[in-house]
């Protein structure tokens, strides 16, 4: 990964945050919009991430799912 790599500056600010103990690092927002473009945000903890993205967890039958699975 290189500087320039929008993940490698995640991690570096991940890391510089993890090593301040003031908060939960892992709790980030995701942000989705439905079949009608319509937006909504949540709440998720962040599971990991690698050089592929971000990976977090959240039930099928959810609203969040729904808007990624028709809305990637």
């Amino acid at each position: 990964m290189t500087h320039d790599d929008p993940i490698a500056r995640f991690a570096g600010a991940y890391e510089r945050a993890e090593a301040r103990e003031e908060f939960e690092v892992s709790r980030c927002a995701v942000a989705t919009a439905n079949e009608r473009g319509l937006p909504a945000v949540r709440f998720v903890l962040l599971k990991g991430f690698d050089a592929r993205g971000f990976v977090f967890f959240t039930n099928f039958e959810s609203a969040k799912a729904r808007d990624l699975d028709v809305n990637p």
